[in-house]
């Protein structure tokens, strides 16, 4: 059934702050405030330590390529740095060795989303929910399911996703 005040329910759940989060928050500690996101790469650059870093990411992924955590470390600071096609690469590199881990699909849905690719972060997002065996985590998925079809204007799917993830 289409709810004819679909686009003002979606609204009303989605502001009520039923998750309140940057997705992000999931993968590094950070709030949601673009203040302290610049303040926090601000710090990450002080003194170079943020292309020491870097460096440190390269070669271990280099030197244990067999090993998905050094891909997502790797793609977690192009996150960082906002290159999001270097990161996305590391994260696929990932999937080569563990095509199941959701964390590592829902980390390049958060690129794609980032990207204003949203229905690719849609994707993402699924198959990020079709493999978390974590309740609490499958319904966070949810959430951003739901957050991506409000970016692709598709206000009655949306309120599904919303409202399930409400009653949780």
């Amino acid at each position: 059934m289409i709810c004819q005040n679909a686009e003002n329910e979606v609204l009303k759940i989605f502001t009520k702050g039923i998750f309140c989060y940057d997705f992000t928050i999931c993968f590094k500690p950070r709030s949601c405030s673009p203040d302290n996101e610049d303040i926090a790469d601000r710090n990450n650059n002080l003194y170079g330590f943020a292309e020491d870093k870097l460096q440190e990411a390269e070669d271990y992924a280099r030197i244990f390529s067999d090993k998905p955590i050094a891909w997502t470390n790797l793609a977690g600071l192009y996150y960082e740095r906002k290159e999001l096609n270097k990161a996305l690469d590391a994260y696929k590199e990932a999937l080569k060795l563990d095509a199941y881990d959701s964390n590592t699909y829902a980390a390049m849905a958060q690129c794609y989303y980032r990207s204003a690719k949203y229905d690719v972060a849609y994707k993402y997002y699924d198959y990020a929910y079709q493999y978390s065996n974590d309740y609490q985590t499958k319904m966070q998925f949810r959430y951003m399911l739901g957050v991506c079809d409000i970016a692709l204007g598709d206000f009655d799917e949306a309120y599904e996703f919303l409202k399930e993830v409400n009653t949780y």
